[in-house]
């Protein structure tokens, strides 16, 4: 599961598709905003909801 699925000689870990599905599916929403040549703002929002009864 955790592997590189391409040759690019630079790759450095599972890549960004599959670290956001394994973080959604502990309950953290992911956005990106990206502006090509400038700049990436990764955005997470933890969704923790905790009941005491």
């Amino acid at each position: 599961m955790y592997k590189t699925f391409h040759k690019h000689p630079e790759a450095r870990g599972i890549g960004l598709f599959m670290t956001k599905n394994r973080v959604e599916a502990i309950g953290v929403n992911i956005h990106v905003k990206s502006e090509v040549g400038l700049c990436s703002t990764f955005i997470a929002e933890f969704l923790f909801c905790y009941y005491i009864f």
